[in-house]
């Protein structure tokens, strides 16, 4: 018995990659051959075994509970047995850890085990189990309700006259000669519980039913067996179980290490790129360093020779900066009373303009050289042709809107006149004088007369009428506002407005142009008076001038001495820096190549472990470490099934 446990969690590990195939070396299965609970005990150690070598073995399964099933696996009764004599419990099928559903199909459509008896044709019997124990764990630290691991082996004996081309999934069969034994494991629960979401193929392939299919000639069945086995021995020892629970732990801190590598292979591959690229530069520019300081040698005595001549010249141009400066002064003492002669014009122009627009009826208020141009723009804007004419005609509507009172009367009066005339020419009347003449003259009742008045009233509260009389009246407003546009004070108005937008924009260009004029004097004036205090700062900075000179000359020969020995130096440092640049090269080129291995690694390597073992993976790995853990912390009790023959 514990040799087949043992077989059993190993299988429960190694079915993570393929359906077990140790069945085809070995079918195991107690078969209870009565009912009655006085033979079970002596029943129960019988086996049905079948062993390549043809060897018969026994298996003690003392302590078991019997489950006794119909055909279609509905549980029948529950014997427990405690191995020296049998006890009969209260027990029921809702407590047993496993519930059995069998199902079958014959040509391909359902059938019940009584109308199967007999019968020939493609036969397919499908054995289902439904885990019933589950238990709330941690997962990662996540809670979640893991099924009670048990491991279900079922088999059936075939009679080889009756059954041919037997297949069986989840399971293997062995033809002895004269039966075909089918038998298959199932793992009931597993498969959702290692993988709820269902995307794991490795999950996947776990046994979770067993079914037998096969081409049958009268059919009859004796029997099926099963047994419930849970995964709890001590036995199951797989090294490195408990590292699983940290398997997406592991996975997460070796990808975060990758990533920390990469990053930092392409900022030492950067880093190495930019020394290389600063390396190149350098020698570069200690060549042009090198060039430039010959020429600076050969410089420096052309410097002795200018400084010279620039002494003489500074001579000259003392005494010519002299006479600027006093020129300059002079028409500075006058700035003064430029500045404030065209800023006087200014100011009078601006106020001839202001009494003449007040004058022409536009009043502005008193203009000054900040705010003219926006005061005219916007008189400008007022004498529009079309803003005038926008403000004519909201005038004008609004005269006439102010009698739509009397419109709407006088078209009230007209349309009732004419709903009158209508309704006594209905009335059987010649015309409107005729009745009225006949009213007048009292030949006509008064019943007639209320009537005739009575028709008028509801013709004129009508809706249609209710519109007509509005949609007149609007046609008599605009008509009156067409016409007051159209009057000769109107258009005078329109046309005054025009011949006071010239005279406004001649004046504001008139004033564009004084403003233009007084801004040029200010500039000139300020430009004077700038000229004549530099003109006294050049001559102090002529006779400064004059004296550095003398200084220039003397220090262009120790120059000349200093810019050979600098010549010198740069033309080691080029020779240095080509070494330098020669080395940089070299170390790009290997950094780029340590952060095309280390990227390949990761991409070959790292990230495809990460990637198996690593999220949904990790997660069903500490799943099957829990699950291990429930399977030691369950009972060791087993069932043993009958399933009822079908004959």
């Amino acid at each position: 018995m514990k040799k087949i446990k043992k077989i059993l969690c190993v299988t429960l590990a190694l079915s993570l990659a393929a359906i077990p195939a140790w069945l085809s070396g070995r079918i195991s299965l107690e078969a209870v051959a009565d009912e009655d609970p006085n033979t079970i005990g002596s029943s129960a150690s019988q086996v049905l075994s079948a062993e390549p070598s043809g060897v018969s073995r026994t298996i003690d399964f003392d302590g078991a509970t019997y489950i006794i099933a119909d055909a279609s696996g509905r549980t029948e009764k529950v014997i427990e047995s405690s191995g020296t004599g049998m006890t009969y419990p209260d027990i029921t099928a809702s407590e047993l850890p496993v519930s059995f559903t069998v199902r079958y199909t014959l040509d391909g459509a359902g059938i019940t085990p009584e109308e199967l008896a007999g019968r020939s044709g493609h036969i397919c019997i499908r054995f289902e189990c439904e885990n019933l124990s589950r238990q709330l764990v941690k997962v990662n630290g996540i809670a979640e309700k893991l099924c009670t691991p048990y491991a279900v082996l079922t088999g059936l004996m075939l009679d080889r006259d009756r059954f041919a081309g037997v297949e069986i999934s989840g399971g293997r069969t062995i033809d002895d000669g004269k039966h075909i034994i089918a038998a298959g494991l199932i793992l009931p629960g597993m498969a959702d519980s290692l993988d709820p979401v269902g995307k794991s193929e490795l999950v996947s392939k776990l046994p979770s039913f067993m079914e037998i299919s096969a081409d049958v000639t009268d059919f009859a069945l004796d029997g099926a067996y099963g047994v419930i086995l849970p995964l709890n021995t001590e036995e199951l020892d797989i090294e490195g179980i408990d590292e699983l629970k940290d398997l997406g732990d592991q996975m997460d801190k070796l990808s975060d290490g990758m990533k920390d590598l990469r990053s930092g292979a392409s900022a030492l591959s950067s880093g190495a790129k930019d020394l290389s690229d600063g390396a190149a530069q350098l020698g570069d520019g200690t060549e042009k360093l090198a060039e430039g300081t010959d020429r600076l040698a050969g410089g420096t005595d052309a410097l002795a020779d200018g400084a010279s001549a620039l002494s003489k010249g500074i001579d000259q141009l003392d005494g010519g900066v002299g006479e600027l400066s006093t020129g300059l002064a002079l028409l500075s003492e006058n700035s003064g009373l430029l500045r404030s002669g065209a800023d006087q014009i200014f100011e009078t122009m601006l106020g001839t303009v202001s009494d003449s627009l007040a004058a022409a009826g536009l009043p502005a208020g008193r203009f000054t050289p900040e705010n003219y141009s926006e005061k005219l723009s916007s008189i400008i804007s007022s004498l529009d042709k079309d803003a005038v004419y926008a403000q004519a005609l909201g005038t004008v509507t609004a005269a006439v809107e102010a009698n739509r009172q009397a419109v709407a009367e006088a078209v009230t009066g007209a349309i009732r006149a004419q709903v009158r005339e209508a309704v006594i020419s209905a009335a059987g009347f010649p015309s409107a004088d005729a009745y009225q003449q006949l009213l007048d003259a009292g030949q006509i009742p008064d019943a007639v007369a209320q009537g005739i008045e009575n028709g008028i009233d509801a013709q004129m509260s009508s809706d249609e009428i209710s519109a007509a009389i509005a949609s007149q009246t609007d046609s008599q407003i605009q008509a009156l506002i067409a016409q007051q546009m159209e009057s000769d004070e109107v258009k005078a108005r329109i046309a005054e407005a025009g011949e006071g937008l010239a005279k406004v924009s001649t004046a504001k260009a008139q004033l564009d142009s004084l403003a233009v004029f007084c801004s040029g004097v200010n500039e000139y004036t300020r430009g004077v008076d700038s000229a004549a205090a530099g003109a006294g700062q050049l001559s102090d900075g002529v006779k400064a001038l004059k004296e550095g000179s003398s200084t220039l000359s003397s220090g262009a020969g120790e120059l000349s001495g200093g810019v050979r020995t600098v010549n010198k130096g740069s033309h080691d440092l080029a020779d240095g820096a080509a070494v330098l640049t020669d080395g940089a090269v070299r170390l790009a080129d290997g950094a780029a190549k340590l952060s095309d291995g280390i990227n390949r690694l990761d991409e070959d390597g790292i990230s495809r472990i990460t990637d198996r073992f690593g999220g949904e993976n990790a997660r069903i790995a500490a799943r099957f470490a829990q699950l291990i853990e429930l399977g030691r912390e369950t009972s060791d009790t087993h069932y043993v099934i009958r399933f009822a023959g079908i004959k």
